[in-house]
């Protein structure tokens, strides 16, 4: 069982051909799903037991679940996105590169889980004092920071698989963008519906708030920039859209390093194999500067992608430019297009 983990955890080779190959699938999901069972199960039982052996027994059940409902929701939401992205990623493989991720995450949690006891076994006990409710809301934090490195360190893992399995990486990081912000929304707003997990310590202890469909994750944290910032914390909101909308842009673009062949061109991207590209799939070529932009239009996915190749040269990059351009309007049959 260790080394079965600590192959996800490295997702090994032998993880990252059968999810190419998409071989065996089933079992791979049964895996992280163990894992998430464990790890998780582990540290909501930590989570819950300042409150009591009731509280700890519910935490222990929902953080498990929380994670198992993220990956339902989310996997399907990106292998929608995945597909219009250009991704090629089947269902199943969307599934099992979720599940990996949050896997990886309740490793974390569960490794981190004696850590965080030790810290709760040495706090007050929970009283109806008003400072009973610092104490809950400081060990509230703790946990909520904890979980969110976890989550983040297997969302990284998650990017390194996808550069794996998707052949461009614009592709892979829109997609990437795309997961953690489906994961984060969904994580934040089922979290908020599976409340309480510690619970507070003037209320009795229970597995669901009674207001539990009432309010949103979203709408509190509005209300309480608004408590916070006033009027302006309406711009927090837009701040945000546009630091997202800006690296989605940036992420719109590939380096590589390109070479004329016949018949077309190939873009050396980083990986094993260079991609080749037919000169009916160049949709442009021009000079920014010492920069070639090179678009290209899928042939298959009908998906536009930008190359960017440095050659440190602005005239040498114009009179690549000129050849590229003068090449993919050649015919696209005959002597010059074989």
């Amino acid at each position: 069982m260790s080394s079965s983990v600590a192959a996800l955890c490295r997702l090994d080779e032998s993880w990252v051909e059968r999810i190419e190959r998409s071989d065996r699938l089933g079992g791979l999901a049964l895996r992280a799903l163990a894992v998430i069972a464990v790890g998780a199960g582990a540290y909501g039982w930590v989570f819950g037991c300042w409150r009591g052996d009731a509280q700890a027994l519910y935490a222990a059940v929902k953080l498990p679940l929380l994670f198992v409902l993220v990956a339902g929701i989310a996997s399907l939401a990106s292998a929608m996105l995945g597909a219009m992205l250009g991704a090629r990623l089947s269902l199943a493989q969307t599934v099992v590169c979720v599940l990996a991720s949050l896997a990886i995450a309740s490793t974390i949690l569960g490794a981190l889980a004696p850590i965080s006891f030790f810290l709760v076994a040495h706090a007050d006990a929970p009283s109806l004092a008003p400072s009973s409710l610092s104490v809950a809301q400081a060990i509230l934090i703790w946990h909520v920071v904890l979980i969110g490195l976890a989550g983040w360190t297997g969302l990284t893992k998650l990017g390194a698989l996808l550069r794996r399995l998707v052949p461009q990486p614009a592709v892979a990081r829109r997609v990437l963008a795309s997961w953690i912000l489906l994961v984060g929304a969904s994580g934040a707003e089922l979290s908020w519906l599976l409340r309480p997990f510690l619970g507070k310590p003037h209320l009795p202890e229970s597995f669901f708030r009674q207001e539990a469909l009432q309010g949103s994750f979203f709408e509190e944290v509005g209300q309480i920039l608004e408590r916070v910032l006033g009027a302006s914390g309406a711009f927090v909101w837009v701040a945000i859209a546009l630091v997202m909308l800006l690296a989605w842009s940036r992420s719109a673009v590939n380096r590589a390093r390109l070479r004329v062949v016949e018949g077309g061109i190939e873009l050396d991207l980083g990986r094993t194999d260079p991609l080749r590209v037919p000169f009916a799939e160049l949709a442009a070529a021009r000079a920014v500067g010492a920069e070639l932009h090179v678009r290209r239009v899928d042939a298959k996915s009908l998906l536009h992608e930008v190359y960017v190749v440095d050659l440190g040269d602005a005239p040498a990059a114009e009179k690549l430019a000129a050849e590229l351009e003068g090449l993919r309007m050649l015919p696209a049959s005959g002597p010059f297009r074989t």
